[in-house]
């Protein structure tokens, strides 16, 4: 089942606090039914719960392989990342001392990084004037 962004916003959430709560009411409903309201199902109450009681191991571990899964890919993106600047950087030293190949390659590579040019400052806008302490 896909939930919207808005139904999980204002959907009521079972956690591990309320797990305890919810059981006990199922059991509740089913040695005391006379006070089940008319409008509840009690027997939708046993799936749910039941759904709930099984599903929550099994989420649990998910999110766990999930986020192993993430973490590994996060520090694997870093470490690539890394050593693709390192490599980068020696093929810049390399460029600047005339090094046959390497101005091709650093080329190439800088388009991953735009220079960041400063913004002039308006032509006829005053020039900064330090601020002197009294």
């Amino acid at each position: 089942m896909a939930l919207s962004d808005e139904e999980r916003k204002t959907m009521l959430k079972m956690g591990d606090k309320t797990a305890p709560f919810v059981e006990k009411v199922t059991e509740y409903v089913t040695t005391n039914p006379e006070f089940v309201p008319g409008f509840m199902s009690a027997e939708e109450l046993q799936v749910d719960f039941g759904n709930i009681k099984g599903l929550f191991p099994l989420t649990n571990l998910l999110q766990q392989v999930y986020d192993n899964a993430a973490d590994t890919a996060m520090v694997s993106g870093s470490e690539a990342y890394t050593a693709a600047l390192m490599y980068y950087n020696s093929v810049q030293r390399a460029a600047e001392q005339g090094i046959p190949g390497a101005r091709a390659i650093a080329d190439d590579l800088k388009q991953r990084f735009p220079s960041r040019q400063r913004k002039a400052a308006a032509p006829d806008a005053p020039p900064l004037q330090p601020q002197q302490q009294s």
